[in-house]
């Protein structure tokens, strides 16, 4: 796959525009830091901003960006940049995660990890799970997920 030689011209006005950090209930509950866009294959360039907040409930850019192109019905990522104050950052293994899972497909989006590098999601996320014929078959999944209750309960008896 060739990937694209520089960062969509569209995409970085989007996450420039978007980009900037603001506080919300609390100075230290923010949101904004980091900027997303992404482009499909149908034109359609969706964006998001990231929500740093307490409890492990905020999220990142992409999931913001990827959440717009959802509600639009569409699944597939052309290409994807995040942008903060100090230039591209590449997605987290959670974003890389949420982008395989959303459609097999962007295993081959161009993922941007810098403002002259992209890379394809499947290189990012060498081996997925997904891959693997056993977890194409809904039954499978919770197999990876089993934690035996009884000795973790052992531990909490009084």
């Amino acid at each position: 796959m060739r990937l694209e030689q520089m960062v969509d011209k569209r995409l970085m006005q989007e996450v420039s525009r978007l980009l900037g950090q603001f506080s919300l209930s609390r100075d230290w509950l923010t949101a904004g830091s980091v900027s997303a866009a992404l482009l499909t294959p149908s034109g359609h360039v969706y964006s998001g901003i990231c929500l740093d907040l307490a409890c492990g409930i905020g999220f990142c850019a992409e999931h913001a960006a990827i959440a717009d192109m959802l509600k639009a019905r569409e699944t597939v990522i052309e290409s994807i940049v995040a942008l903060r104050a100090d230039g591209i950052v590449p997605p987290c293994g959670r974003c890389r995660e949420l982008m395989m899972q959303v459609d097999r497909a962007n295993r081959h989006t161009c993922v941007w990890v810098s403002d002259s590098q992209a890379i394809a999601l499947g290189d990012l996320l060498p081996q997925s799970w997904m891959e693997w014929e056993q977890c194409r078959h809904p039954q499978w999944i919770s197999i990876f997920f089993i934690v035996p209750i009884e000795p973790l309960a052992k531990g909490f008896q009084r």
